[in-house]
């Protein structure tokens, strides 16, 4: 439950940082999605419902920060959730560049289904905007992947839970 509500806490406060100095920052399809990375962490470190369980509240929040409708980020982060938890029984993702070319690729898969589901259940005309950051975005979200994994293993070893 701690580890839980670590996450929960975690993700709301990189959720902030992402709308606001992330934001700032940088452009629009060079910021990394900090909540994708902690999806990813999650799918190799815990069992399915508490997996499913955080993946869902991360994306609900990220659907509150964001506006899109309610469920839309919370059904792609399940989904990438799951990927991962799946892939790891055939996959070494412990080393950096597995690490790295998981983020890019979740990424990828997580802002295609945005794109579709969005498409779907809101306005065609916003839709079109996500195609052209997915590259540059699962570049950088990549890239970010090995070093916040890094920090998450650290927390986890302060906080003494697995």
């Amino acid at each position: 439950m701690r580890v839980f509500l670590v996450y929960l806490f975690l993700g709301a406060v990189f959720l902030i940082l992402q709308a606001s100095v992330i934001a700032f920052i940088l452009p629009k399809h060079f910021q990394p999605d900090i909540i994708l990375i902690i999806v990813f962490f999650v799918g190799f470190r815990f069992a399915t419902w508490n997996g499913v369980l955080i993946a869902f509240c991360l994306g609900y929040l990220a659907d509150l920060f964001s506006g899109n409708v309610l469920g839309i980020s919370s059904f792609a982060l399940i989904i990438d959730y799951l990927i991962v938890y799946f892939m790891v029984k055939s996959l070494y993702f412990n080393n950096f560049y597995p690490q790295l070319l998981g983020g890019i690729i979740l990424e990828l898969i997580y802002i295609y289904l945005i794109f579709i589901l969005s498409y779907l259940f809101q306005e065609r005309t916003v839709v079109l905007s996500f195609s052209g950051m997915a590259l540059p975005r699962a570049i950088v979200t990549g890239i970010l992947t090995p070093f916040l994994i890094m920090l998450f293993e650290h927390i986890e070893s302060v906080i003494g839970e697995s």
